[in-house]
């Protein structure tokens, strides 16, 4: 057991190192290739885009069906299978783009009134079937731990995006050149898939009826349920800001979440590594409440750092970068919010992972519609009544708040009597250092002494130094009062 542990640990900070290298590059390339684009593009334009966007992010996982964990997940999987499932995510994505594609339609007519927004909406509908394809070779590579082909695979894709989307918007082609840039990265991404995984999927749609096949659309429906509700969030910029506020409200709200997820590599980095490290331990519950307690207190504390010295640079380094087309303040104000927001969504994510790996699949599905609905009914009030700015402060603030209710759902109903009770105390500690050390530019620097007091008290030093012996030492660290979960 300690041998298996062991190489499961080995794999589990392999496959962290190579998609940290992979997002550290994909960092320098992001803040560069955005930086750039928005420069060129302005707010009106990149908030037209990533208002479009979020409806591909959105349909992307309904049309995956959650099969892209069940791959990760199950441990014993016949070929045979894995090529009815892709077969079965061909077809289901195409009938998703037939349908959506005249709802959209109507909804752009009737609703949101932008001319080039159903185009940019229809582009991105025809590259959810090429992009959904390619997760079935890259579910065959992260059942082995092969990050490395994995992290090259989407390093590429990337760069293909920039190369081709900045010459294009630098000559005046505005949001097409970004739609030719995302659907050549698509191309290329399903592309790369195929070769490094050296998957080729066999005609199996007689196989359609496969036992396991059945099974896994079972299991991805329950699974994936959750992740659709939540996902309805990324339909507010098109459906909220867009239509009630303007293309130049939903750009700053994009520009202030593509910053977020360009510098919060390490969130979708132990998110990712989470779910086959999670379903090693799962049979075990003192194990998978000792990688629960791990990987939180790695997302708070690596977040929070990031995040904080990100919001430094931000006041002196965005204004020279971005140009004059934007206003770097209501950047700032709105990073904050969104950064604090990104804090406890990386929370709120590491237990629904965990729960869902224990099954509790309908749990997290509730706890992300209450969520979503109380996001949107606040949401929408907000932008209707509010001035404009004062909207996108608010609204900004609105998606932080609803993160709590479903936090609280999640470790009563979930975590606490399923998995094992979490040390808020010392969490809530370093949450609270980490969200004043990221509004340090806006209200002072003397906050930095507050959060110096927080971060080295006796109290938190001790829990540090547990948790570094926990991840030096493993086994041979047993759990006390203060590693409670």
């Amino acid at each position: 057991m300690n041998k298996f542990e062991s190489s499961l640990k080995t794999l589990a900070v392999k496959g962290s190192v190579h998609l940290t290298i992979r997002r550290t590059i994909s960092i320098a390339l992001n803040i560069l290739g955005a930086l750039l684009i928005t420069r060129i593009v302005g707010p009106e334009i990149y908030g037209l885009y990533n208002a479009a966007y979020g409806i591909f992010t959105f349909l992307l996982p309904i049309a995956l069906m959650g099969m892209n964990i069940y791959l990760i997940r199950e441990t014993d999987i016949s070929s045979e299978t894995i090529d009815a499932i892709f077969w079965w995510l061909v077809f289901f994505s195409f009938f998703i783009v037939i349908a959506s594609m005249p709802l959209f339609m109507i909804a752009t007519i009737y609703w949101i009134g932008e001319d080039k927004f159903f185009f940019s909406v229809a582009i991105f509908l025809l590259c959810i079937p090429i992009t959904v394809s390619s997760y079935v070779p890259f579910g065959i590579m992260e059942r082995k731990f092969e990050y490395k082909k994995v992290a090259s695979c989407e390093l590429i894709s990337q760069t293909v995006y920039y190369a081709c989307a900045i010459p294009l918007a630098w000559k005046g082609h505005g949001i097409y050149a970004l739609l030719i840039g995302f659907f050549a990265s698509q191309i290329v991404l399903f592309a790369m898939a195929f070769v490094f995984s050296r998957y080729t999927p066999r005609w199996g749609i007689l196989k359609l009826r496969n036992s396991q096949l059945t099974e896994a659309l079972k299991y991805g429906a329950s699974q994936a349920a959750s992740g659709w509700v939540h996902n309805l969030r990324q339909l507010a910029p098109s459906l909220i800001l867009l239509p009630l506020l303007g293309g130049a409200a939903a750009g700053y709200w994009a520009l202030a979440n593509r910053l977020l997820n360009i510098v919060s590599f390490t969130k979708a980095t132990l998110e990712r590594v989470s779910v086959p490290v999670f379903s090693k331990v799962k049979d075990d519950r003192q194990k998978f409440a000792r990688t629960t307690s791990l990987i939180l207190s790695g997302q708070v504390i690596s977040l929070g750092i990031i995040l904080s010295l990100f919001s430094i640079c931000i006041p002196t380094l965005l204004p020279r970068l971005i140009g004059y087309k934007w206003n770097t303040n209501t950047i700032l104000i709105i990073y904050a919010i969104l950064s604090v927001r990104v804090l406890l969504a990386s929370i709120t994510s590491i237990l629904s992972i965990s729960l869902q790996i224990k099954g509790q699949n309908l749990l997290v599905t509730k706890t992300a519609l209450v969520q979503t609905v109380l996001f949107f009914m606040a949401g929408y009030t907000v932008s209707t009544y509010t001035q404009n700015t004062i909207s996108l402060y608010v609204f900004a603030l609105v998606d932080l708040l609803s993160h709590l209710p479903s936090l609280w759902i999640l470790y009563n109903r979930g975590i606490k009597p399923k998995i094992a009770e979490i040390e808020w105390r010392i969490l809530s500690l370093w949450l609270l250092a980490v969200t004043l050390a990221i509004v340090t530019p806006l209200f002072g620097w003397w906050l930095y002494i507050i959060c110096g007091l927080l971060i080295l008290n006796p109290f938190s030093l001790r829990h540090l130094e547990q948790f570094y012996n926990l991840v030096k030492h493993g086994d041979s660290i047993h759990l006390s009062k203060h590693t409670k979960v």
